[in-house]
């Protein structure tokens, strides 16, 4: 246990702390992103699929558009800092985010899987 701790190590002893720099920090990211560029150069995309939960709700319907657009401009028009865009700006460009957002909804239904990011709220 003491050598886990470390307690074995002579007190007086101390060690010349580590110097750190903007510049040398900058280097070992520049060299990390190279080495990882080169290791994966050539190789096709990742695979990277969402854990299924395994868990099936065949009670849930998917949505249509309308039902989106009725949601969204029917709510209030406030806006929370979790929103990747605030809802006054939502309601403006619904025509435009409309498809998407009812297809990313509709994917979460079907999937059964909801991004992390999304899983936050502030209480």
């Amino acid at each position: 246990m003491a050598k886990i701790l470390r307690r074995d190590k002579d007190i007086g002893a101390r060690s010349t702390p580590a110097v750190h720099s903007a510049d040398a920090f900058l280097d070992f990211f520049n060299e990390k992103v190279r080495s990882v560029r080169s290791s994966t150069d050539g190789r096709p995309p990742a695979d990277v699929r969402p854990a299924s939960t395994g868990v099936l709700l065949p009670g849930l319907q998917a949505c249509t558009e309308e039902a989106v657009r009725r949601v969204i401009m029917e709510s209030p028009t406030k806006s929370c800092t979790l929103d990747p865009i605030p809802t006054f700006l939502l309601k403006e460009l619904i025509d435009a985010m409309l498809p998407f957002m009812t297809a990313m909804i509709n994917a979460s239904l079907r999937e059964g899987y909801l991004p992390t990011k999304q899983k936050h709220a502030i209480v």
